[in-house]
């Protein structure tokens, strides 16, 4: 009966598979259309509509952030409840809790109560995601108060919808249970499809956990039922919990594949790393328990992957166990190795010690089964180190490792002690649980009772106040309509009066600054081409100067064949001397005629390239000003061939490979 039902569940699913694209959304049309708050509107609804791809929508987010930057406080509260919803899609928990803190950052009313409802919820799951219990109830009792105040159905149905969650995440099925079907019921009537289909799959997954396959499967059918309504995301979940219930049943071997197979496909479009890292995970077990190792380990790593690009640690921890299984199962002892040391990494780098417990019984227990005993007893005392913070429930499978390590070795004594030591734990588990699980279950009830009686009370102390003003608030409205219109209408032509006014003034001021800007732009331009003509002058008579410096210098070369060796030395002494005296008064002329046009330029270059010398600094001045080679050569008074090798290691030490980069990169400097 089990495989009819499954089948016939299948076959809908198939049936009803149509492929959707966001750009034919008329949603993502309408974005397309519309500009300022009701393009933020519009990105709203599209990150509601969970059916864009998560590249789009980070794009879609920072954009709605930049354009509500100057709007009212709903169009921002938008925009940061669509940044936090791309964070939390991508696993950044922390970067979401920020957006959405700043979503509820705001006054509450009628309008946006909902968008307060949503961010209260997923603030108080990411709490609840931490193990910060009581920081998650307390969100959810703020989300409480909005139901007394507001009286919304669809408030009453997100909340129970927020309890039904934290509760699954404390692992109190059978409540979360509970909570979920009050809130698919609310939906039902709201014509809410979308929440109503969210609710199923919940279900279905939470009856799953308890083994009640037949409740299961009656919501997955329910959720196909309205499955057109669904998201892309929702349909993705759909298929996974599928290929789920096929396997823990296991029967529709194939079926289970097909499932993950839509469901992978719906997360690529979606181009969720988080989702597909998880199904990439499915599949790999799926051919590990059908015998194709190799398949298994290829859809592993790219899991592995998946997760590590996210940033995802359990993710990533379940690939490297998984992974450990595998290279086991194929007698790979080294690769097996390496992913026991990638997984201690990563606990490492977390902080979850509480695991390294499982990952040390794991990896004793594979060296145990290949009889290496003394590798298996060095993982005992990695677990004897840690026994203080291994969790009773971990202890039980680490005693059971311990008994079996023992009896393999012939130290029946110690297996003995760690036998008795893990019945008495089992013993004490199995009696704490059931005790605390009837206390908890007994508490929620009275609570759930209490909270009932209060939203009861509060709606009939509403009424009757309501009822009391009604009459009062009749004949005054009436009395003050008259009035009020008369004043709007006084006051709508003194606005328009005032706005002509100031509409003018403004147009006269705008004209007035840009006519004192025009002139000031003139003066400006004047000043630059003054300074740029003294510049040149300046160049101009250094070159003449360097020219009767040179004639000069050549004048006292000629002396050189009527002295002795002591004349020659001191000529080639004053050579050097005048050269460098007119070269250094030469570049100071320049340097202050220079920096009059360019007075950054000289700081910019020596904090952008430390390590230039005085001559290439100089250089790069003259190649600002756009002076060729023989006008370097005037001022500078060398050769040639050393302007052009002093140009070479210039580009050399920048970085550049001809003399065109070079001089567009020293243009671009301000």
């Amino acid at each position: 009966m089990k495989k009819i039902v499954f089948s016939v569940v299948f076959l809908l699913l198939i049936a009803s598979l149509n492929s959707q694209d966001y750009r034919n959304d008329s949603i993502y049309k309408l974005y397309k259309q519309s500009k300022g708050r009701e393009r933020v509107e519009a990105i709203y609804s599209l990150t509601k509509a969970l059916n864009i791809p998560l590249p789009l929508l980070d794009k879609l987010s920072k954009e709605a952030l930049i354009l509500s930057s100057s709007m009212d406080d709903e169009a921002q509260q938008m925009a940061f409840y669509s940044r936090g919803y791309y964070f939390i899609s991508i696993s950044k928990k922390d970067s979401a809790y920020h957006y959405y803190l700043k979503t509820v950052d705001f006054p509450v009313n009628k309008s946006n109560m909902l968008l307060f409802a949503k961010s209260y919820s997923s603030l108080s799951h990411l709490q609840m995601l931490k193990k910060n219990f009581t920081e998650g109830k307390k969100w959810n009792q703020k989300m409480f108060k909005l139901v007394l105040k507001y009286n919304s159905p669809e408030l009453e149905a997100y909340y129970y919808l927020s309890l039904g969650r934290n509760e699954s995440i404390q692992g109190f099925y059978r409540e979360g249970i509970d909570y979920y079907k009050q809130a698919v019921e609310i939906f039902k009537e709201e014509n809410n499809y979308e929440k109503s289909g969210f609710c199923y799959i919940q279900l279905a997954d939470l009856h799953s956990n308890i083994q009640q396959y037949a409740e299961a499967t009656k919501y997955i059918s329910l959720a196909v039922e309205i499955e057109n309504h669904f998201s892309i995301k929702f349909k993705s979940a759909l298929y996974y919990l599928m290929a789920r219930l096929f396997f823990l049943q296991d029967n529709h071997i194939q079926s289970e594949k097909e499932m993950l197979l839509q469901s992978l496909k719906y997360a690529k479009y979606l181009e969720s790393k988080y989702l597909t890292s998880r199904i990439y995970t499915g599949l790999s077990i799926y051919h590990a328990r059908n015998g194709a190792m190799d398949s298994a380990i290829y859809y592993n790593e790219i899991s592995i992957n998946e997760a590590h690009e996210i940033e995802d640690v359990d993710g990533l921890l379940t690939g490297y166990q998984n992974a450990v299984q595998m290279y086991s199962n194929k007698n790979n002892l080294v690769m097996a190795k390496k992913y026991i040391d990638s997984s201690y990494s990563v606990i490492n780098k977390t902080n979850k010690k509480y695991k390294l417990a499982f990952l040390y019984q794991m990896a004793g227990n594979i060296f145990l089964q290949r009889k290496e005993y003394a590798t298996a007893r060095a993982y005992i005392d990695s677990l004897n180190s840690l026994d203080e913070e291994i969790r009773p429930i971990t202890k039980l499978s680490v005693y059971k490792f311990k008994t079996a390590y023992y009896t393999a070795v012939n130290d029946l004594k110690n297996a003995l002690i760690f036998e008795k030591m893990h019945s008495n734990i089992n013993d004490s588990i199995l009696r704490t649980n059931y005790k605390e699980t009837i206390e908890e279950i007994y508490a929620k009830f009275k609570i759930k009772e209490k909270e009932k009686e209060n939203i009861r009370l509060k709606k009939d102390l509403k009424l009757e106040k309501k009822n009391a003003r009604l009459s009062f608030y009749a004949w005054l409205g009436t009395l003050f309509v008259l009035v009020i219109l008369i004043v709007l209408f006084i006051s709508f032509r003194r606005n328009v009066r005032i706005r002509r006014k100031l509409r003018n003034e403004k147009i006269l001021k705008i004209e007035k600054e840009k006519q004192l800007i025009k002139e000031h732009n003139k003066v400006l331009i004047l000043e630059e081409e003054n300074i740029k003509h003294k510049l040149e002058i300046t160049n101009n008579s250094l070159y003449q100067q360097n020219q009767h410096t040179e004639e000069l210098l050549n004048t006292i070369k000629t002396l050189k064949p009527y002295t002795n060796q002591e004349g020659k030395r001191k000529i080639r002494e004053l050579l050097i001397n005048v050269n460098n005296l007119s070269e250094t008064n030469n570049w100071r002329t320049f340097e202050r005629n220079f920096s009059s046009i360019y007075p950054t330029f000289l700081e910019e270059i020596k904090r952008r390239h430390p390590d230039l010398t005085t001559g290439e600094i100089r250089l790069c001045a003259f190649i600002k000003m756009k002076l060729n080679t023989a006008e370097i050569l005037a001022i500078t008074i060398k050769s040639k061939n050393s302007i052009y090798s002093a140009k070479k290691r210039l580009r050399q030490k920048l970085n550049f490979e001809d003399s065109e980069s070079l001089e567009h990169y020293i243009q671009s400097i301000t």
